[in-house]
């Protein structure tokens, strides 16, 4: 059924353009070619989906951070699928264990490649590095689906982090930037390619503590959206999944040693599992910004509803109210405190 509304919009406009043919003829007409319209693009995804699945039983494809959590999840989505797999992390004892269970589990080839993409230089020699890789026919890895998922948070105040914050910068925006362009050529000159870009819900909002971890998912949700542009007209898809909390490692490794924030983190948390799947079918589905969970797609939209300088003063007090860190104004004796336990 159509809305009145609607049917009398459809009339209006078909009238004016086509006053020769009868009404509900034009009006059946358009319904039609909608819907025929919708079902062609629903089937258009579905076959992109299981095209990629028939096809890909000699791509490959590079995680980065693969050693644990989202990184390791994904690869296991991907395994599954009959991707094979070039695994990189800081951990070799990690990634060897990983690429045997790959194998075993899913008869898929997994090869695993030592990196720190915190240090200058990484990126490009995890590229030749690459290059030189060959499977077990004895032909050359062909990289068709890049995935930078290798990425750390620091929790702080940012004048008192201050060079810290160098590394997870370079591991955060110019790994993934060097990839992206050394890759993406290759994926470019041979008209396909997919890439995956792991951002953060952080991305859509200043967020104290975590600041310089929240620009640099801003610069990863702007970069991948603009060179998903770029890529298009050549055949590689360029996504960007952005979750938010995660059930993995990711606050102690950041530093956070409130139990409070943790608690917290974990409970509204998604697994990892969970997270892969849905960021692997948005990327091979050819995506470009997905926000991961119902809660997340919701807190994103919500978000472009406030202004940033109240956003970022209400994420600042949430901070503070699940760490108890006080604030300037309770160092001065000028508030009264948030926490009393």
């Amino acid at each position: 059924m159509v809305p009145a509304r609607d049917s009398e919009v459809f009339l209006s406009i078909y009238k004016s353009l086509m006053p020769d043919v009868s009404p509900s003829l034009s009006l059946h007409r358009v319904l039609t070619a909608s819907l025929l319209h919708r079902i062609a693009a629903i089937h258009k995804r579905c076959f992109s989906l299981y095209s990629v699945s028939m096809k890909n039983v000699l791509r490959w494809v590079l995680i980065t951070g693969a050693s644990d959590g989202l990184g390791r999840e994904i690869a296991r989505v991907l395994g599954s699928k009959g991707w094979n797999l070039v695994l990189t992390a800081r951990s070799r004892e990690k990634l060897e264990s990983l690429c045997r269970d790959l194998a075993r589990d899913h008869g898929v080839e997994a090869l695993p490649l030592v990196a720190d993409l915190s240090r200058e230089g990484a990126a490009e020699q995890l590229y030749h590095d690459c290059r030189g890789l060959w499977d077990r026919q004895g032909g050359a890895v062909t990289v068709s689906f890049l995935v930078n998922n290798a990425g750390s948070g620091l929790f702080g105040e940012g004048v008192e982090l201050g060079s810290r914050a160098f590394p997870m910068l370079r591991l955060n925006i110019i790994a993934p930037t060097s990839l992206c362009a050394l890759f993406g050529r290759d994926m470019k000159d041979r008209r396909e390619g997919w890439i995956l870009n792991i951002g953060s819900l952080t991305a859509n909002q200043p967020t104290p503590f975590f600041a310089s971890y929240g620009a640099s998912k801003s610069y990863i949700r702007n970069y991948s959206l603009a060179l998903r542009q770029e890529l298009a007209p050549f055949g590689v898809k360029v996504s960007c999944a952005q979750p938010g909390f995660i059930r993995t490692n990711f606050d102690e490794n950041s530093g956070v040693k409130s139990e409070r924030y943790r608690r917290f983190s974990h409970k509204n948390g998604m697994p990892a599992h969970r997270v892969a799947k849905i960021a692997v079918r948005a990327a091979l589905s050819g995506r470009g910004l997905v926000n991961i969970g119902i809660a997340n797609t919701f807190t994103a939209w919500f978000s472009k509803l406030l202004p940033l300088g109240l956003l970022s003063a209400i994420l600042a007090r949430a901070v503070f109210a699940l760490t108890g860190r006080e604030t300037a104004r309770q160092k001065l004796g000028e508030d009264k405190p948030l926490i009393k336990d």
